[in-house]
């Protein structure tokens, strides 16, 4: 799984947000999924995303063990 810095994230997306600007979507990963959902079928979008979150909700509960 990858992670951002919480301090970085809030930081862009108050900054985007007050130039008037979109959501902040953090993660070269994120985005490109965010990209992708826009051109390809949603329920291959949402297949994708399940699966991505999945395993990194596996690793993350291994970790907490």
């Amino acid at each position: 799984m990858t992670t951002n810095p919480l301090e970085l994230v809030a930081r862009r997306t108050l900054d985007r947000a007050l130039r008037g600007r979109g959501c902040y979507t953090p993660g070269l990963v994120n985005r490109t999924l965010a990209a992708a959902g826009r051109v390809v079928p949603q329920a291959v979008a949402a297949s994708v995303i399940y699966r991505r979150w999945l395993g990194s909700q596996r690793r993350w509960l291994e970790v907490q063990r």
